[in-house]
């Protein structure tokens, strides 16, 4: 019982329980609840209600204890219905919500029984506003869906008539908020749950129902709980205050996050009608979104050639590792990032037409995208990455041939591919880690671990380099600005060879040379070139230092 209670004390929540109960009425406390399931008489019912008088009025008794008990030992408690009173409470701490014990008879009505949880919290009060549910996976498979509810009254509530709404839909706005890299924002309900954050995955990329995070976990600075507290509260408002960002060093999951601390920043809250949800926007001072100078565009394929060479080519195609692929220029592909409605780029299927109007749009023959238009900054992204094309089909570099994938992906959410292939369309590479990677080591030349290639191409390693925005002098910071990534993709018995022509110890059997990234996972090592005993499953991801190297 008192580990429950400390649950409830390390919750977001846990400042306002303790705060004055005279400041609300009954209707409006934000009660929370400890369910006890027993298939036994605790062998200290005494303490068990001492825990509870004591924790609770420290919570002001806003906390309800709900007692179940299985078992014909059970049948009837004094002790277990004595909790649910919760006996020894005082009401000088505030108002005592107290329960009735079930006794469970059958174990196959356990769930039933245990529903009467709903019919305690249930309220006699005619509700007139839309409730929304915690964010669930739709059994349809739909994906991430929250369920908008009204009760229907006829004399007495009859039922409830709900509609479901993909999450993706609802929070995209937020989701893909661009502003410049210190920019962002992020969406709580009434409870403050985090549902959507720079550090969370984005909710198109749920699979499985999603662990809520409170938001106090992810915004930790000072004075920042306050701005959460108004939030849950309903309120609108704005502060500036210093706050600290993080950012992935790669895959956060194994190579964690760097923090930027002191950043000037301007928060913005206001709660979405019809719901119990609030938007924040964070805005760091001085931050922008960078914006390139306008570019002309050529009628040619070179400036761009969609992705979806299934539904329109008029070059030559070959097989570039059991792909559909171009060799003869780049393929650019649009994700979602680039649109100026996200979801409705998901929802739809494209087509020839959608096609055609990209290529008379971004090749400068008409000024409008009518069906599902992009962002402002996105054409002059294509026309400008172009150059990157040109190097790489006129490259008479021998190294180029070993070279398996060629590409640029630009802040602005467009992804340009060498050789073109078509991709997967729910890509997006700024959520890659080879992405996330060269953010973090702005300014120099970033080398990835092995990795499974979505293109297709087997095992790869990626050196990637960032793009800032360009300046006058030619002269950069690592504070500047990035517009876009570029990127080129080897094989790992090529970068092999290139280790050992660069340092020709490594060809003697006396040495055993190796590299690793900055997070100490292996990029490259003389087993990753060896055959190994399941060649199907080759035992080179996300190898770390210490799993591969037993002695340094």
């Amino acid at each position: 019982m008192t580990a429950a209670f400390e649950l409830i004390k390390n919750s977001p929540l846990y400042g306002e329980m303790r705060g004055n109960i005279n400041n609300s009425t009954d209707k409006e406390r934000d009660d929370q609840v400890i369910i006890f399931l027993t298939d036994g008489v605790p062998s200290d019912g005494n303490s068990a209600l001492s825990v509870i008088r004591d924790q609770n009025h420290a919570l002001n008794n806003r906390v309800v204890v709900m007692t179940f008990g299985i078992g014909s030992s059970v049948k009837t408690s004094a002790i277990l219905t004595s909790m649910g009173k919760q006996d020894l409470n005082s009401v000088s701490y505030g108002p005592i919500r107290r329960t009735t014990y079930t006794w469970v008879s059958d174990l196959d009505n356990l769930r039933s029984n245990m529903a009467g949880f709903y019919s305690f919290f249930s309220s006699s009060e005619e509700i007139i506003d839309p409730i929304f549910s915690v964010p669930y996976q739709d059994a349809f498979g739909i994906g991430l869906v929250t369920s908008a509810c009204l009760p229907i009254y006829f004399g007495n509530l009859k039922g409830v008539a709900c509609v479901d709404i993909p999450v993706s839909e609802l929070l995209e706005d937020a989701t893909y908020f661009q502003q410049g890299e210190l920019s962002y924002a992020f969406i709580t309900d009434s409870r403050g749950r985090a549902l959507t954050h720079p550090l969370l995955p984005k909710p198109k990329d749920k699979g499985d129902d999603p662990i809520f995070v409170f938001a106090a976990d992810l915004e930790r600075s000072a004075g920042a709980e306050e701005i959460l507290a108004s939030m849950r509260r309903s309120e609108s408002g704005n502060k500036t205050i210093l706050s600290t960002r993080s950012f992935a060093r790669g895959d956060v999951n194994k190579e964690g996050v760097h923090t930027r601390s002191g950043v000037l920043s301007h928060y913005f809250w206001y709660p979405i009608g019809y719901n119990n949800f609030s938007v924040c926007i964070v805005v760091g001072d001085n931050d922008r979104q960078a914006r390139l100078n306008t570019l002309s565009a050529s009628n040619d394929a070179n400036t761009f050639t969609y992705h979806r060479l299934d539904l329109k080519n008029s070059g030559t195609t070959c097989k570039h590792f059991q792909r559909l692929a171009r060799k003869d220029t780049s393929t650019v592909m649009l994700t979602a990032t680039a649109f100026k409605d996200p979801y409705n780029y998901f929802e739809r299927n494209d087509s020839l037409s959608d096609v055609n109007a990209y290529e008379l749009y971004f090749r400068g023959q008409s000024n409008s995208l009518s069906s599902n238009p992009v962002k402002d900054n996105v054409r002059k992204s294509v026309i400008a990455t172009k150059v990157g094309n040109t190097f790489w089909t006129s490259s008479s570099n021998t190294a180029s041939s070993y070279v398996v994938w060629r590409a640029i992906g630009t802040i602005e959410g467009i992804m340009r591919v060498y050789p073109g292939v078509q991709l997967a369309k729910d890509y997006n590479h700024q959520l890659r880690p080879w992405w996330k990677r060269t953010l973090a080591n702005k300014g120099k030349n970033t080398v990835s671990a092995p990795y499974l290639d979505t293109w297709g191409s087997g095992y790869i390693i990626t050196l990637a380099y960032a793009i800032y925005e360009g300046r006058a002098n030619n002269q950069h910071t690592t504070n500047d600005q990035v517009v876009a990534i570029m990127s080129a993709d080897f094989s790992v018995t090529y970068f092999y060879g290139m280790l050992q022509e660069k340092f020709t110890d490594c060809r003697s059997s006396m040495y055993s040379c190796f590299v690793m990234d900055s997070s100490g996972y292996l990029v490259i090592h003389d087993d990753f070139v060896s055959v190994p005993s399941n060649p199907a499953k080759p035992f080179i991801e996300g190898i770390h230092l210490m799993v591969k190297v037993l002695v340094v």
